[in-house]
């Protein structure tokens, strides 16, 4: 059995409990937050939307530049599962065809992110 094989029905499993959680965030309550501290709901929301697309980035490239991210906003509930279905199909179809092919412990090469944090000298 190859590691997507094995890989799969967990991903599928994982990514059916993920989709039941985001069809139960209402739109109209983007902007609550779960503590004063936390980000608001619709942001919670959109980065779990988001994701699987990590996988198909880990999975397909060789960097990560994270200033290239849009920033978050807040969507309705069916565009989030737009965006999350989209995520989930294109993240399984990488899990197929890659994984097998990649070298392991092969994955980026460079992060690039930008921080407020000046570097000391």
């Amino acid at each position: 059995m190859s590691i997507s094989q094995t890989l799969l029905p967990e991903f599928d499993t994982e990514m059916k409990i993920t989709r039941r959680l985001l069809e139960r965030v209402p739109s109209e309550k983007g902007k609550w937050k779960p503590h004063e501290k936390s980000f608001p709901l619709g942001h919670l929301a959109q980065l779990v939307a988001n994701m699987p697309g990590w996988i198909t980035n880990v999975l397909t490239e060789t960097s990560l530049d994270l200033a290239t991210y849009p920033g978050y906003s807040y969507e309705k509930t069916e565009t989030l599962l737009e965006q999350f279905d989209q995520h989930v199909e294109e993240a399984r179809a990488a899990i197929e065809a890659r994984i097998p092919h990649r070298p392991p412990f092969l994955w980026i090469d460079e992060v690039v992110a930008y921080s407020s944090i000046t570097p000391m000298a």
